[in-house]
């Protein structure tokens, strides 16, 4: 698999130690935790999606709202029709 490549084109020791990537390019997947580049939209080792945290949080950020408007409307509902009976 590697045949094609030149002796200098191997990754050496350097390349291996850079685990904890202090270029700020990479981040870990969420479900198998290998590094993969912060542009990479599904990881490559395990097929995870990777949907960056700011995302994700903001399609969240909407459902606590809605869903304590819906509770309030469902008890608004439920006393008005207690008081007409």
């Amino acid at each position: 698999m590697h045949d094609d490549l030149r002796e200098d084109e191997y990754p050496d020791q350097a390349d291996w130690a850079d685990a904890d990537d202090p270029d700020g390019d990479q981040v870990a997947c969420p479900e198998c935790g290998q590094w993969v580049f912060d542009d990479t939209q599904k990881c490559p080792y395990c097929g995870n999606w990777i949907v960056p945290s700011q995302a994700l949080a903001s399609r969240r950020s909407w459902v606590v709202p809605a869903a304590v408007l819906l509770m309030a409307v469902l008890m608004l509902l439920i006393t008005i029709r207690w008081w007409l009976l």
